[in-house]
Order: C-alpha cells, then structure tokens, then sequence
C-alpha cells in the first residue's frame, strides 16, 4: 500500500511538470533541407539580372563534385577561430587560369617552345630572345649542352634579360641550348632545341673512275660514296663525266633514295662515264657541285630480245613520320622497261593524281603527302612488261614522337589553388598505336624529382605510373613552384612546363549563430559575412534567401528595408521596424552568403526566425511559471524522502522485535502470565 502510494505521488509531480515545458522550435513552415536550398542556390542578380560584383566576378560558382577526374576540390571543415556555433558550407573549384602582371605569380617561359634545329651560317651571328610572364618580373638563364653561358664570352653571350647573342658561331658553339626563367617563386625551363652551324660537304674526287663491263639488256647500279655529315642535308646527283652534265631520270635510269644510279637495261648509249655529286637539299639548283667517285660502264653487245621484270632494290620497312610526307620506291630491271603499279594498305589500286597519293619517277615512287595513321600497313608495287611481271611489298611504319593531348585536365600548365586543399599535376602523352611511352620524368624548378628527394614526403607522391603527382594540405610558402615534366619514346620527346601557384584560402573571421531568433532583437542586428582572402584576388558576396519563397537578393535589395549597412566588406544590418508584421515574414528563412573569388567559394548559412503569438505566450508561461515549477518539484522531493523514511522505519521494527514479545488472545484467555513465565524461564502448555 505504501510503495503504491509513492508511485503516484512521484508519478503526479513529474506530470505536472512536464504539463509546464512548452517547445520553442521554429515554425515548420521557415524549416528547409540543405538539399532544398542547395537546389534552388542561385548567382547574385542585380535588377537587371546580372551578377553583382564588388570586384572581379568568380571564374565558376558550381557546387562541389568529387575530385576524380574534375579538378574540383572539397573541403570538410572551414577554418574560422571561436567557430563552434556557426553552421557552414564550404565549397571550393581549383580553376586553371593563367596569371599575367601585376598579380605574382611563377615565372612561364612563352619563347621558344619548338624542338626544330635552328641552323646558322658558319662564322655569322645572331640574337635569340627568351620571353616569360610572371611577377616579379623573372630573370633569365641560358644553357649549352646544360652549362650555362655567361655574358663575357668572345662567341656566345648571354644576358639576364632573356637575350642571347651568337657572333662568330661555327661548328665549335653548336649544341643544344635551353633558357630558364626565374623569380622568387620558382624557375620554368624551356624545351631543349638545336642550333647548328652550317657544314659544307668535302670534296672527294680522287680522280680515279671504277670501271664496269655491263652486258646490252641488264641491269647496273652504281652506289655514291659514302659522305661526311653535312649541315644543312645534301642530296646525291649523278652527272655525265668530265662534261658534268645532270643525269636526268627516265624509264630507264632513275636515282633511289640513297643516292644509288640505278639503270633498268643497259644500252649502247651508255657506255660512258658517270661521277657522283652532292648539291644543297635546300638550293638543287646551285651552281656548286661537290664531285665524289666516278664509274664507267662498258657495254657489251648480246643477243637476247626481252627480259622479264626482276626485283631489284625495294626497301622492306619504310618509316613515316606522322604529319610528314615519305616516299616508297619499287625498283625493277626488264627489257623492256618494265610499267609499274601500285596498291594501297587496303589493296586498292592508286591511280595518278589522286591527291593523298602521286606516283613520280616513271611508276618506280610512291609519295604520300601528310602522313595519317591509317596510313601506316603493307603497300604493294607490281612490274610487267611483254616477258612477264613480278611484285614487291613495303610495310610502311607510320611513328611519331610523343604527343600532346588536347584535354586540358591531362596537361601540365599554370595551375592555382588555395591553401589547404589537394592539387595533382598530371603529365600524358599519346603515342601512336601499338608504341610505348616511357615514364614521365619530372622536374620542380628545373631540378630532376624524383621519390628519392621529393620536399614533404607526407604530402608529395606520384601516382598512376608517374604520371600524377599530387601535393596535399597545400601550403602557400613552400609549394609555390614551376614544374616540367618529359615523357619520350623512340623517336623523340614531348616537355611541359607549368607551375603550381598557391594563394591563401578564403576564411570566415565573423561568426554567424545557425539560428537568430528576430523577435527581441533590437532594430541593429548584425548578420554580417566577414572574412579574409589572398590580397591577390578580391571576393564577391553573393546574398540569397530560401524561406517562404526563394530569393536572391540584388545590391539594390540589400541597401533597402529592413536592410541597412551594406558594403562590399561584408557589413549587413537587419532592422526588423522597419516593415510591417506581413512584410517581414519574406524575410525569414533560411540566408546563405556566397564569398567567392576567382579560385575558391565559401558558403555561409544561418536562420533568421520569429516566435509566433501563441509561442510567445506559451514561452511566457514557462518563463513566469518557472519559480511555481520549481517549488513543486521541490516538495515532491521532499515528501518522497518523507514516505520513504517512514516505510524503512517500519520494516526495522517488524524485523527486530528486541525484548518485547506480542501476545495473542489466547494466551490471555486462560490467565497465563508470560512476564513472569519468561522470568522463571519456564512455559506452561496450553
């Protein structure tokens, strides 16, 4: 009875206590989802409709995606001192951008950016210039054969303003020549080029003539003497001896590829002497020749009337630079000469004049202008004449150096990022079907890197085969750099050269409350969105409203009621006074501000509300009634210490009789003293 009765005690005085709590929660109606306002996230318009700007607009105000693939980076946590309360949302794109004067930045070598040999004449000058941006104003560096040159030299000078001067150059001062450019933030490096000075053939005429015995219907080929290196390249001619006059190629008489005189029946009227000479590939008509063996043919007289085609000299694999144009050549002997045809990789025949295709030298050359990769298989020639035919196959090898890719996020440029985040620089080539490509080789101020010596091995790492390098937990003093990178093959080399440049990142120095309750605010609230950035790059404020519509506010909005204060820094006053009860209703909700620069987008989030009449009194209750709540739980308290005490009393007593004995009626009936009984420590049986 008495445990039942303290249960509904308790059980009443924690009823009436929660009958007093009333909810202060916002109404349903101002509640919105992050999902629902990142929806409806809207640029900052003016009236007209246009972004408003306080100084350069954001390059992109995208939400964040994942990283992979996108060069989109997400932060987790913004840093903000004394921060606990505010709700955020922090964004962040990583956006290539390339950086001119007067915003610092790395140095970036825009000349020269070609591979081609530069050939000048032997014992003449000249003057090359190397140009970068970048901010400081960089300083330059020329190298030969990756030694530098300096500016006192009686052949070769080179000075800090990116100019290098030749005077006298001959074979001595030919190399391969590259030009750094350097400020405070790192050094770009240019490609590696050759220049050379131009080399003249030797003359080789020893006047001794090799002669020949050659019977009338065969076929006779004469090779030219191999040649000392000449720069630029010469061509092999022939020429009738002593009067030098050219050889020119008909049905008969052709010249191959190697500078080989090659003669598909021999007649009468070539029993004669013939010398080779060289004549500039770029000048084939110059009156210079330079005259190296000589032969002589005797012909001898013979019976025989035709002769069926025979291979004589086709070359088995050709190579073709992509883009370039290459010839094959089918060279047959046969009396009479012999008519040639040609079929493509796909067994189609080539008619003359077809564009892509021309067949020169009387059927025996095959030109392919501006070689494709589906030009690269197995051609075939075909010779006949009245005795017979025969037929030859070339494989044309189509090959190139490495090659740029054409997407941006997989070459190495000018990157810009802010601190904190993640960046990786990627470096790809594509290489012609069935060819490999060695690894990349990478370079951070024109200093090989490598895994060995990478600056923060806890933030720098490679990736993906060496074609990634990624730098995480970006820091503004440290990795701030120009990097290069080198991929080849076989047939030569592509090289980048970009920089990573870090700016500090955006950061929220004021904090807003998540939720600020308008109703006892005075007629000053401030909802200011203070931060600070890189001094590089101003930011926009972007203001928008999601609550009983959605709204993005234009400049003229926010210098209206119940708006006061605004300015590009940041400053923002709310005046509730200032519009009636049914205005300020559109004002509440959910706000978010946008403080975007061109590299970075901080989102800032928070809720102004108003606590409706009936809350207010409901709220008041609790407030006024909160003494009265107390004192009852108080006495509640009391009295169950009260009924608890008492029932443990009870229960002592019941348990521990001590020297008191209860007598029952029937004792009592029949006179019995137990006193004394108990006394006598005796008992009588009843």
């Amino acid at each position: 009875m008495n445990r039942h009765v303290l249960v509904l005690l308790l059980y009443s005085c924690f009823w009436a206590a929660d009958a007093r709590i009333v909810s202060t929660e916002p109404p349903a109606d101002v509640m919105l989802s992050t999902g629902e306002l990142l929806s409806t996230d809207r640029h900052l318009a003016d009236d007209s409709g246009a972004d408003v700007t306080d100084g350069a607009a954001p390059a992109d105000a995208e939400h964040m995606t994942s990283p992979s693939g996108t060069g989109h980076v997400s932060l987790t946590s913004l840093e903000v001192t004394d921060q606990t309360d505010i709700t955020t949302d922090v964004t962040s794109k990583a956006v290539d951008d390339t950086l001119s004067s007067p915003e610092l930045s790395p140095p970036h070598i825009r000349q020269p950016v070609t591979q081609e040999r530069r050939v000048r004449k032997s014992g003449s000058g000249d003057v090359i210039q190397c140009e970068a941006d970048g901010y400081p104003p960089p300083t330059y560096e020329w190298l030969r054969n990756d030694v530098a040159i300096d500016d006192v030299g009686d052949y070769m000078k080179a000075f800090n303003n990116g100019t290098l001067v030749l005077q006298g150059f001959t074979d001595r001062e030919s190399g391969m020549f590259q030009c750094r450019a350097k400020n405070r933030f790192g050094t770009s490096v240019s490609v590696k080029f050759p220049i050379l000075a131009t080399k003249d053939p030797i003359i080789g005429d020893d006047g001794k003539v090799e002669a020949f015995n050659v019977s009338e219907g065969q076929s006779f080929h004469a090779y030219c003497a191999q040649t000392p290196h000449t720069v630029p390249d010469y061509i092999k001619r022939w020429y009738q001896h002593p009067d030098k006059t050219q050889i020119n190629p008909d049905s008969r008489i052709g010249i191959d590829n190697n500078g080989t005189l090659r003669i598909v029946n021999v007649t009468k009227n070539d029993n004669q002497a013939y010398v080779c000479g060289l004549a500039p590939f770029d000048n084939p008509g110059a009156t210079i020749i330079f005259l190296y063996n000589k032969v002589s043919i005797n012909v001898l007289e013979s019976t025989s009337d035709y002769m069926r085609p025979k291979k004589e000299y086709v070359p088995a694999v050709v190579k073709a630079t992509l883009g370039k144009t290459v010839e094959l050549e089918c060279f047959f002997s046969g009396y009479p000469a012999p008519n040639i045809t040609w079929k493509t990789n796909k067994d189609q025949d080539i008619e003359k004049g077809e564009g892509h295709y021309e067949i020169t030298d009387f059927g025996r050359k095959l030109r392919i202008e501006q070689v494709r990769e589906e030009d690269e298989g197995t051609y075939s020639c075909t010779a006949s004449n009245d005795a017979g035919s025969d037929d030859a196959r070339i494989f044309l090898n189509v090959t190139n150096s490495p090659m740029r890719l054409h997407e941006a996020d997989y070459v190495l440029d000018r990157v810009t990022k802010p601190s904190g985040q993640m960046a990786t620089l990627k470096c790809f080539a594509r290489a012609m079907e069935g060819e490999n490509l060695e690894p990349p080789v990478w370079y951070r101020n024109g200093e090989l890197l490598t895994t060995d010596n990478l600056p923060d091995k806890t933030r720098y790492s490679f990736g993906a085969g060496g074609t990634e390098l990624t730098i995480r937990n970006l820091k503004k003093s440290t990795d701030t750099a120009c990097f290069q990178c080198n991929i080849s093959n076989s047939e030569g080399y592509i090289f980048y050269d970009g920089f990573l440049k870090v700016v500090e990142s955006i950061k929220i120095t004021r904090p807003v409350p998540p939720e600020i309750d308008v109703t006892n605010a005075d007629d000053s609230l401030d909802i200011s969105v203070l931060s600070s950035q890189d001094p590089c790059c101003d930011v926009t404020r972007q203001w928008s409203i999601s609550g009983h519509h959605v709204k993005n506010f234009t400049r003229r909005d926010l210098q209206s009621a119940p708006f006061f204060g605004y300015d590009k820094n940041g400053r923002l006053f709310f005046n509730k006074s200032s519009v009636t009860e049914d205005d300020l209703k559109n004002f509440l909700g959910e706000y978010m501000c946008r403080v975007s620069n061109k590299y970075q987008t901080v989102e800032v989030k928070f809720r102004l509300t108003k606590t409706s009449v009936a809350e207010g009194v409901r709220t008041a209750e609790v407030t006024e009634g909160g003494l009265a709540l107390w004192v009852i739980m108080l006495i509640c308290g009391l009295l169950t210490i009260l009924v608890a005490v008492v029932i443990i009393t009870a229960i002592v007593k019941s348990n521990f009789p001590r020297d008191t004995y209860p007598l029952e009626k029937n004792e009592l009936s029949h006179d019995l003293d137990p006193a004394t009984e108990l006394l006598n420590k005796s008992f009588q049986e009843l």
